[in-house]
């Protein structure tokens, strides 16, 4: 594969909730991050039985498979902004109460507080991060800013959530995956991380303004 070397990549393809596969996959490995999850709010609405099975079932598979096998690796893992709810004035803090608005949500939240329950428990090395909205080349076109250039493309109508002016913050996935770096090399364990860009818009903004800068930074 390109820009990957070969011989210190292993790609195993399966379920994280499939314990015999799991314990193969991280018995010995020194760091887990786990980025596995179902992450569309709307398909959760519609189906949230997947995002129970990946968020939540697959998150207690990993901390069971550590608790057993491989106590003192570290693991990092990647939750979401959206565990907070919404807030009408600021930003959340690591240290605010958990009102998830979706099944989605509310599996990330479910997954998080398992992580921490085995840290306090069971003693893991296990640290969370909360990021907000990601954006950057080869994004899954069900999420917003690839929707939205798609439809503008094909000359079609680019959907508004409510009334639009529901405000996110944006970040391009390598400075996410420069921040994950950083906790994976320095995070404390038992703590939470919020990630963000202070790249505030709201969503018509960033339909017909930022869509332009995907792929770049």
């Amino acid at each position: 594969m390109k820009g990957i070397d070969e011989e210190r990549y292993n790609f195993i393809k399966g379920d994280i909730s499939d314990y015999e596969l799991m314990q193969d996959a991280i018995k010995d490995a020194n760091v887990i991050v786990n980025f596995a999850a179902e992450s569309h709010v709307d398909r959760s609405i519609s189906n949230p039985y997947s995002f129970i099975q990946s968020n939540i079932i697959g998150v207690f598979t990993i901390l069971e498979v550590l608790r057993k096998c491989n106590p003192s690796a570290k693991l990092v893992h990647i939750s979401t902004d959206e565990v907070y709810g919404d807030i009408i004035h600021g930003s959340f803090k690591e240290w605010d109460r958990l009102k998830p608005s979706s099944p989605y949500s509310a599996s990330k939240a479910s997954a998080d507080m398992l992580v921490l329950a085995y840290v306090r428990t069971y003693g893991l090395n296990a640290v969370i991060t909360r990021c907000t909205n990601n954006y950057g080349p080869y994004q899954f076109p069900e999420k917003l800013i690839p929707k939205t250039i798609i439809r503008a493309s094909m000359n079609l109508k680019i959907p508004i959530y409510g009334t639009g002016k529901n405000v996110r913050d944006w970040i391009h996935v390598l400075d996410h995956c420069e921040a994950i770096d950083l906790v994976m090399q320095e995070g404390e364990k038992g703590e939470i991380y919020n990630i963000s860009s202070g790249e505030e818009k709201n969503e018509l903004r960033s339909c017909y303004r930022d869509f332009t800068c995907v792929g770049k930074r």
